[in-house]
C-alpha cells in the first residue's frame, strides 16, 4: 500500500517545541482542530486518517515538552483527542505491511514520549496491530525486559513499552502469559491490572476477574482510576442478571464516570 502525500494542516501548529510554558490553551484549541481534521479525511479515505493519527501521535510530545502541566488540563485534552481518534486508527483497513510500519512509528512514540500523553495508543496497542503476527511479534518484543523489571522488587525500573506489552498479549489471547507477568509486580495499580482482569472475564471467569479488581478498591490506598474500576465490577454483575447488587456494591462508585475505552475492552 503505498504512502500518502496528505498535506495535514496541524502538522504547522504541532511542530517541535511550538508551545511555551503557558500555551496550554492554545494547544488544546490545535488539537481539536486536529481531531476535527482527520475525522473528516476518515470519511473518505480511512487509510489517510490513520496515518493522520500516527503524524499526531508523534508530535504531541515534541511540541508540548516545555509547557506547564501541572493542572492536567493539557494532559486530559490529549487523553479525550486520542480516545476520539483511536478507532480510525484501529478499523482503517490496512494490510499487514502497511500497519506493521505504523506500529513501529508508534512504539518509538511511546518510547520517546516523556509524560506518558500516549497511554490510551499504548494500552491500545494490541487492537491497532489488528493482525494476530503483529500481536505476537509486539508482545514478545520486550517481554524480557518487562518480565526482569518487574521481577526486581529492590528498585523501581520504568519500562515505557510495558502497557503496549501487555495490551498485545491480551489481544493475542496469551492470558496464562500476561497473568504470570503481571503476579511478578511488587505494587499492583489499575493501570497495569485491568488487562489481568479482562483478560480473566475474556476466559469466562467473571468471578475472578470481578475479585481481583475489587480487592483494588478495597485497597486503603485509594487506588487512581477508582471510579474505572468500580464501572468495571458494576459491568461483570450487571452482565450476570446481578443488576440490583451491582449497583448496591459499585453504582454510588461509578455514578461520577462511565469510562468506555475506544479499543472495545470493558474497562
Amino acid at each position: 500500500m503505498a504512502r500518502s502525500t496528505h498535506k495535514w494542516a496541524f502538522k504547522h501548529g504541532m511542530r517541535a517545541g511550538a508551545y511555551s510554558w503557558k500555551s496550554s490553551s492554545k494547544a488544546i484549541e490545535r488539537l481539536k482542530s486536529a481531531s476535527s481534521e482527520i475525522r473528516a479525511v476518515a470519511r473518505g479515505d480511512p487509510v489517510t486518517a490513520a496515518e493522520g493519527v500516527i503524524a499526531l501521535a508523534q508530535r504531541i510530545w515534541p511540541a508540548s515538552e516545555h509547557m506547564d502541566t501541572s493542572s492536567d488540563a493539557l494532559g486530559n485534552a490529549v487523553s479525550r483527542t486520542l480516545e476520539e481518534l483511536l478507532p480510525v486508527l484501529i478499523e482503517a483497513p490496512a494490510d499487514e505491511k502497511t500497519r506493521a510500519n505504523w506500529l513501529d512509528q508508534l512504539r518509538a512514540a511511546i518510547m520517546d514520549d516523556g509524560v506518558d500523553y500516549l497511554a490510551p495508543i499504548a494500552d491500545c496497542f494490541g487492537k491497532i496491530s489488528a493482525y494476530p503476527s503483529l500481536m505476537n511479534l509486539h508482545a514478545d518484543r520486550d517481554l524480557d525486559i518487562v518480565e526482569a523489571a518487574w521481577s526486581d522488587h529492590a528498585r523501581f525500573i520504568h519500562v515505557p513499552t510495558a502497557t503496549l506489552t501487555l495490551s498485545c498479549l491480551l489481544e493475542a489471547g496469551r492470558s496464562d502469559e500476561l497473568l504470570a507477568l503481571l503476579d511478578r509486580e511488587k505494587t499492583r495499580l489499575w493501570f497495569d491490572e485491568k488487562f489481568g482482569a479482562e483478560a480473566l472475564l475474556r476466559q469466562g471467569r467473571g468471578d475472578e476477574a470481578l475479585s481481583r479488581a475489587e480487592a483494588m478498591l478495597l485497597d486503603q490506598r485509594r487506588q487512581w482510576g477508582h471510579v474505572e474500576i468500580a464501572w468495571f465490577c458494576e459491568r461483570i454483575l450487571v452482565s450476570q442478571g446481578r443488576e440490583e447488587e451491582a449497583y448496591q456494591r459499585f453504582g454510588l462508585l461509578s455514578v461520577s464516570g462511565t469510562p468506555i475505552s475506544p479499543c472495545g475492552a470493558t474497562w
